[in-house]
């Protein structure tokens, strides 16, 4: 897809994106320009459209951020948005368009009219100059990610516009640079706590118990309710179809970076014994249980593989692109309030029950995020083969035959 998009670039000197390939519709433009009737193509910038009415009178203009924002990955993927303005480049509105992004979100977003109007009066060029730190743009609550990847979307949109210096009628003002990393407040939160779970996990601290107990607190009410940042199957199938948004989660992208590489690096299972807001929330009510069952060994092992084929089918459907929400398939959404769909409240609600009987019931026998995270540890069999491995060299076989067919 991107070779296609760097060979139409150098033959017709025109970005285009063949993830978002629809061009603007004028019905989309008329929600915010009610007289707009038709639509052209402005002779000194290719990527914006004249919005005239119907005696041919320019009222207005319309871009999209696609393509400048195709490698801009919200929690899932890419998103296109509307960009309407005045004949004095002001902006009268935004509209989300074709997304990657997952649905709740996105629904949530456009839901949020103090974030949909935020842009609204500004000129291109004030929007170029955004920061969107100092304007203290922390996105929409529960869907934080999705909403900063449209606001970073459409500054970066608003800057290539301007380099081109060639919008007639605007207040064009000094160049701007892409838009780098943005770091937010709850960025810096997660780095904290991701920063004090290294250190209780590799010194004598993960042995003091009045301090565990407090930092679960912390992961399940700051980490899990509050910020919303667990790993999933969701989240990392999103980003290998996609891209990973360094620059409008970072915090979010370290933390998984951590978690796959320690326990490669140290063989000790950072995340899963130190970060996860479910794990922690199943160790605090497992502890308060009297009632523990002991599984004949034969069950036990048997439902131990279940993690493991839940990873393959998870595998199977982001290689088949099959129309399914990979979030049915674990609990964690649970913790994004307002958002989290039946299924995920359900697997949240039942593996809680489960561990007053079981310790740690999920993590043990329903939790394909922990299995891949258990497969990538070093540990004394590593340079051994294993059916794990057989499975994936399979899998990627798969994969692999099904890039060629296409």
């Amino acid at each position: 897809m991107a070779i296609a998009e760097s060979i139409v670039l150098r033959l017709a000197g025109v970005r285009t994106s063949f993830r978002f390939p629809d061009p603007i519709q004028v019905v989309e433009v008329r929600r915010f320009l009610p007289e707009a009737d038709r639509l052209v193509r402005d002779r000194r910038h290719p990527r914006l459209l004249r919005v005239l009415d119907r005696k041919g009178r320019w009222i207005g203009l319309a871009a999209r951020t696609a393509p400048t924002t195709d490698d801009l990955v919200g929690y899932q993927g890419p998103i296109d948005t509307l960009l309407v303005m005045d004949t004095e480049a002001r902006i009268v509105g935004i509209a989300l368009r074709k997304t990657y992004e997952t649905a709740r979100y996105v629904r949530y977003v456009v839901e949020e009219d103090a974030f949909m109007t935020f842009f609204n009066d500004r000129t291109l060029a004030e929007l170029a100059r955004l920061d969107l730190s100092e304007a203290e743009m922390e996105g929409v609550s529960g869907a934080t990610m999705t909403s900063m990847t449209v606001a970073e979307g459409l500054v970066r949109t608003a800057q290539e516009l301007q380099q081109q210096q060639q919008l007639e009628g605007s207040d064009r003002g000094p160049r701007s640079q892409t838009a780098g990393v943005v770091v937010r407040v709850r960025d810096l939160g997660t780095l904290f706590v991701l920063g004090l779970a290294s250190v209780i996990s590799l010194t004598h601290l993960r042995g003091n118990r009045s301090l565990r107990v407090a930092f679960q607190l912390v992961l399940i009410g700051y980490l899990g309710l509050i910020n919303g940042d667990l790993l999933s199957q969701e989240l990392l199938v999103g980003w290998a179809r996609s891209g990973v948004p360094w620059r409008t989660a970072p915090a979010l992208v370290l933390l998984t970076a951590a978690a796959l590489a320690v326990p490669i690096a140290s063989r000790r299972q950072l995340y899963c014994h130190y970060l996860c807001p479910h794990g922690a929330l199943q160790e605090l009510i497992g502890r308060r249980s009297r009632w523990h069952w002991r599984l004949l060994s034969r069950f036990s092992r048997t439902l131990q593989r279940l993690p493991g084929l839940l990873l393959a089918a998870v595998v199977g459907i982001a290689i088949t692109e099959i129309n399914f929400s990979l979030s049915n398939l674990e609990p964690f959404e649970a913790y994004r309030l307002g958002l989290a769909g039946a299924a995920s409240l359900t697997l949240a609600a039942i593996g809680l029950v489960a561990c007053l009987v079981i310790p740690m019931a999920y993590c043990r026998f329903g939790c394909p995020t922990g299995a891949l995270l258990r497969y990538v540890r070093l540990n004394r069999k590593s340079y051994q083969i294993s059916r794990g491995d057989l499975l994936a060299v399979i899998l990627v076989a798969t994969v692999l035959v099904l890039r060629m067919a296409r």
